[in-house]
């Protein structure tokens, strides 16, 4: 009755009941529509939905409490767990116990909850907060308890970054080889045919962005990879894209955000077209538990100032010949008359900029040199 839009609906017994201003079954009807629960299993004892949408079922309800409820031991359980994530067990490797900040540990610990209960998520904290270091922090706790290959897909750019922070972070974790294989978005298209026989423990999608069009050779080459856990790492806020966020938790958690079609009828039209408040309200209940992102501004308020100190560099030897032999050039350079120095004004530029380079180091400026620098 409440979904055909009927005021009132008359019980067997002669019982009225009076939907003109009920909140609550509004909220249960909203729930129903995104949990995909079928109206004939509101009249059994139980009603069965995926684990990732417990915590979106106890934010709707915890604004009701007139609404029947009981939740099974693993249902509290996931609840508590997340709620209570900065006093969990996760405890951080010892060796990085003093290198990572607060917040970075927290988001270890959210990275290793979701974990457990087999959930990815987006860790899209602002660029420059180590988001490489908290993934690291994970894949090391749990080299101790699992011996399977992680992957890291990456941009080309940044692959031997990655290699370069495990060194510094994690020496004992071998990559390229055992522990953590990492490749680029690139190469995986390419080789994707030889990732089929490998199954890896976690496979984190670095600058997720990569992966927004779910049609791109990227976005299939990374979901048809076999993983047990994703986690995707982007610097960039995706709220205001929904179909890049539709994409990128279809690589973490398929049909989490149901099927794109639907997905576009239920939110990104309507928010995108018609700024609808409650589905935005709904998404955001939906998928905030499953996206964690820090601010600069917010998380690196306990930085001291900014300490500068100036240190003074005297050129000498084969050096300082470079330098006075340049400068001695550019003087006589600036001599010419004023008609023909206007007419050089980029000449001028590509001087002043072999004086800095000797400055530098003169290997800048002729492969040749083999003296030293002073810098």
């Amino acid at each position: 009755g409440y979904r055909a839009k009927k005021k009132y609906h008359r019980l067997k017994n002669g019982d009225c009941i009076d939907f003109s201003d009920s909140a609550s079954l509004e909220t249960v009807s909203a729930m129903l529509d995104n949990l995909k629960v079928p109206l004939d299993s509101l009249v059994k004892d139980k009603i069965s939905v995926p684990l990732y949408r417990a915590m979106y079922l106890d934010k709707m309800l915890e604004d009701h409490d007139d609404i029947a409820q009981n939740r099974d031991r693993t249902f509290r359980s996931l609840i508590k767990e997340f709620k209570t994530i900065d006093d969990s067990d996760f405890d951080v490797p010892d060796s990085l116990n003093d290198t990572m900040r607060e917040y970075q540990k927290y988001g270890y610990k959210w990275i290793r909850a979701l974990s457990q209960y087999g959930f990815g998520g987006i860790l899209a904290d602002d660029m420059g907060l180590g988001k490489t270091l908290q993934v690291i922090a994970v894949l090391l706790a749990e080299k101790q308890t699992a011996s399977t290959t992680s992957l890291v897909v990456c941009p080309a750019s940044l692959v031997y970054n990655w290699q370069e922070e495990f060194t510094r972070f994690a020496p004992e974790i071998t990559t390229a080889t055992v522990d953590v294989l990492i490749t680029s978005y690139g190469l995986l298209k390419r080789d994707a045919v030889y990732y089929k026989s490998h199954k890896f423990r976690w496979q984190i999608a670095d600058e997720a962005q990569f992966i927004k069009n779910p049609k791109s050779s990227a976005a299939k080459a990374v979901k048809i990879i076999n993983s047990n856990r994703r986690i995707a790492l982007t610097g960039t806020p995706i709220e205001n894209r929904l179909s890049e966020m539709w994409s990128i938790f279809d690589f973490l958690m398929p049909g989490f955000l149901f099927k794109y079609d639907e997905f576009r009828t239920k939110f990104e039209t309507p928010i995108a077209k018609s700024h609808d408040a409650d589905a935005t309200e709904r998404l955001q209940k939906m998928v905030a538990p499953f996206i964690l992102r820090r601010l600069k501004k917010d998380v690196l308020k306990d930085l001291p100032d900014k300490i500068e100190e100036v240190r003074y560099a005297k050129l000498e030897g084969e050096q300082r010949k470079l330098y006075d032999a340049q400068v001695l050039h550019m003087q006589k350079m600036l001599e010419m008359p004023a008609e023909e120095l206007s007419k050089s004004r980029i000449q001028v530029l590509a001087e002043l900029t072999k004086i800095r380079q000797i400055c530098c180091d003169p290997s800048l400026l002729s492969i040749d040199y083999n003296g030293e620098s002073a810098k």
